[in-house]
């Protein structure tokens, strides 16, 4: 029943229901159970201790007296037994929490205005909660929004109405939209269908008729009810397992909060999940995945690099003749990336999950039996076309040469301009910086979105749908940032510096010490696309001045870290099976290192390098970049190729000052940590580099002293040229 309980959250949240942190803290309550009660699942021989036995007994009893109670208090028997607790508290909380359109039609349902039929709200069949039934008809009624028109979801309600069909009712859907605009014609579809359907007496003082016996007068036995690996419970019984998922974050990652919320979603759906962490090489996933015998390989990434890592793993599964379908996800990974590049490596199936809410629906379809062999056929064919549109749209773009990018730079006359000399040159180290002063500087925005809450803080509290789920997440989280807080959880480090630095050769830029003398060179890159007349080709290097002009100009670099100590209590609370504050934790370094970066820059500006010590702004408009100069970060849009994080590393002797180290993808650990160079120019912008061509890549490979295949590699995202 436990199991089983994690199944209906997972439905929950497939049919839009549930929220994403509701799944994971109901999935926590689930896990604790399941881990206490593991022993004596185990060995029946073992006992409880004194007392604990008769609590229990006590509880089942009473448990099964009120179930006994509701049960014949209204009169019906559809629901699972062994998942009605479960579920009556969601069908409670749904019925007190309609969505407009769920309101306005239970206006004209209730109270038997419709033909005198009696209909129920949020009502419990098998393991579903309906929106509306008509039991004596066996007729559901489902009002849907938004996301029940994404593909996954279509699919997840096609196998829900198949389970319901299976059981002898039928199924009416309708748009949000529908019923609100034209509820006369929705109803006028709801009347033909209860004429259609034969009546089955629904009494409170007499038994009705039970699920198989309605299926047995009204259907045929449905394709579901037949034996195959799905995450379905027969009506009543026992749950059979899903399937079993190996997730990873590939070589050279560390990032790892959206692959563990996947993780999470899919569990509750009755999956074993084989998670191996993070920075894991190929090696070890494919082992892993023939020794556990797994379904579905999962890879997971942030960087940009852990994309050729994922087309490496691809590769490597078809030279070893894997077969097992293949998924692709991360913040930096897309749909059009796993079509053209990861996809053309490997012959079984490769799709790209954008996030846990489709996870499951993508997993049930390709372990269904009925279903996989043709879904894999149409994965194929759609990444297929992807390949060819791809190939028409870059035929389109128009790009420079690399001599006519430079040409067209983005131009500054530095005759008239003067560069305000920072208060000190060198390096300057902030250890154990207090986390209090960094609460304000936190953007909240991001911390929803890996939740999969979309919407702007503050404004996402008056969201009607989501808006109260986010305030209790909201409240949790701060609940615990005070914890982190008082109890000195984390520890915040941080070195920032100042150098002597001139442009050269266009897009490099030479980095001085104090006496002048060339210490580092760090390498840009321009943008290629052909602009629109009077629009400049862009590079950072643009923002300083050039050597030619015996102007003395700088530039400063920064790296900052919140995540400093988290490692003990991430392991606590994964070991006490509490997902919800392990991920939280992660979500809340990641937002601290952030607002660090933040504060650190707003210092710089009117302390550190003081060129705008009259600012003042507040945090939103700190959000939307409104202040003088930038701090691009590499692997980042203007300078996307990663190898140069370690010139800054070198310059700011990062390892030894604060600890944070690059992983040979260069990703930073510990992962709560941000990088980047500040330029205080007031001419200078963010921009994103787009994509280049070959001339400008055997430049680059030639000005880093690398080769050109080694180039490409890093660079991989950023080409409009296939290799």
């Amino acid at each position: 029943p436990l199991m089983d309980g994690m199944n209906v959250v997972g439905d929950l949240f497939g049919a839009g229901k549930m929220f994403l942190p509701q799944v994971v803290k109901s999935a926590r309550v689930m896990k604790k159970a399941v881990a206490y009660l593991r022993p004596f699942i185990d060995d029946p021989s073992l006992t409880l201790a004194k007392g604990e036995g008769s609590k229990v007994h006590n509880f089942a009893v009473k448990l099964t007296k009120e179930k006994e109670v509701e049960r014949k208090r209204y009169g019906y028997e559809t629901a699972d037994a062994s998942m009605y607790e479960a579920l009556l508290a969601f069908a409670k909380e749904n019925r007190k929490n309609p969505t407009d359109a769920e309101l306005f039609m239970w206006k004209h349902l209730r109270a038997k205005q419709l033909g005198k039929h009696k209909f129920r709200r949020q009502h419990i069949i098998d393991r579903y909660i309906v929106d509306f039934v008509c039991l004596e008809k066996s007729l559901i009624i489902e009002v849907d929004g938004g996301i029940h028109q994404l593909p996954e979801n279509k699919q997840s309600d096609a196998q829900r109405t198949e389970r319901l069909n299976g059981l002898g009712f039928q199924v009416l859907r309708f748009k949000n939209e529908e019923v609100i605009s034209n509820i006369e014609n929705v109803l006028q579809q709801i009347k033909i269908k209860l004429k259609e359907l034969p009546s089955y007496k629904i009494n409170k003082n007499e038994k009705p008729y039970s699920p198989a016996e309605i299926k047995a007068a009204n259907t045929k036995p449905s394709s579901s009810e037949k034996e195959k690996p799905s995450n379905s419970s027969t009506f009543g019984g026992g749950q059979v397992e899903a399937g079993k998922i190996l997730m990873a974050t590939v070589k050279g990652d560390v990032h790892d909060i959206g692959k563990n919320i996947v993780g999470v979603v899919l569990g509750c759906n009755n999956y074993e999940i084989i998670d191996l962490g993070v920075m894991v090489s190929c090696d070890k996933i494919l082992k892993a995945a023939r020794e556990h015998n797994v379904d579905i390989i999962g890879l997971s990434g942030l960087i940009t690099p852990s994309l050729d890592e994922m087309v490496y793993v691809a590769s490597e599964m078809e030279r070893l003749n894997f077969k097992i379908p293949l998924m692709i996800g991360g913040a930096t990974t897309s749909k059009t990336h796993t079509a053209v590049k990861v996809d053309p490596k490997y012959s079984g199936t490769v799709i790209h999950v954008l996030d846990a809410s489709r996870s499951v629906a993508v997993v049930s379809t390709l372990l269904n039996e009925d279903s996989k062999e043709q879904f894999a056929i149409n994965i194929k064919n759609e990444y297929e076309r992807l390949r060819k549109q791809r190939g028409n749209r870059k035929s389109n773009k128009k790009y420079l040469t690399l001599k006519k990018a430079r040409a067209n730079k983005f131009q500054i006359d530095w005759n008239n301009h003067q560069t305000l000399k920072p208060k000190f040159t060198g390096i300057k180290v902030f250890d154990n910086y207090p986390l209090d002063e960094l609460t304000e500087y936190i953007d909240w925005t991001p911390f929803f979105s890996s939740w999969q809450m979309k919407g702007k803080y503050p404004a996402i509290f008056d969201d009607v749908t989501i808006g109260a789920a986010a305030k209790k997440l909201f409240n949790d989280a701060q609940s615990l940032l005070r914890r982190i807080i008082d109890e000195k959880w984390l520890t915040a480090k941080a070195v920032i510096g100042f150098f002597r630095a001139n442009t050269i050769n266009d897009d490099d830029i030479e980095v001085y010490n104090d006496k002048g003398k060339p210490i580092k060179i760090l390498h840009h890159l321009r943008q290629q696309r052909q602009k629109a007349p009077g629009q400049p080709n862009y590079c950072l290097a643009d923002f300083i001045a050039p050597k030619n002009t015996q102007q003395e100009d700088y530039i400063g670099a920064f790296a900052v870290t919140a995540g400093i100590g988290i490692e003990k209590w991430v392991k606590r609370f994964e070991e006490d099976h509490d997902d919800y504050n392990a991920i939280i934790l992660k979500a809340l370094a990641d937002r601290l290192a952030e607002a660090f970066a933040e504060r650190m820059h707003e210092r710089v500006r009117k302390e550190f390098w003081a060129y705008d010590i009259n600012e003042n702004l507040a945090n939103e408009d700190l959000v939307k970049e409104k202040y003088q100069g930038i701090r691009p970060a590499p692997g980042y849009p203007a300078c996307p190729e990663h190898t140069e994080k370690r010139s800054l590393f070198d310059l700011l002797n990062v390892e030894k000052e604060i600890g944070i180290h690059l992983t040979e993808s260069y990703a930073m650990y510990p992962a709560a940590a941000v990088s980047g160079w500040y330029f205080s120019n007031p001419a200078a912008k963010y921009f994103g580099l787009g994509q280049i061509s070959k001339d400008q890549v055997k430049d680059y490979a030639n000005r880093k002293g690398m080769s050109l295949v080694e180039a490409e590699k890093w660079l991989m995202s950023s080409l409009n040229y296939d290799v």
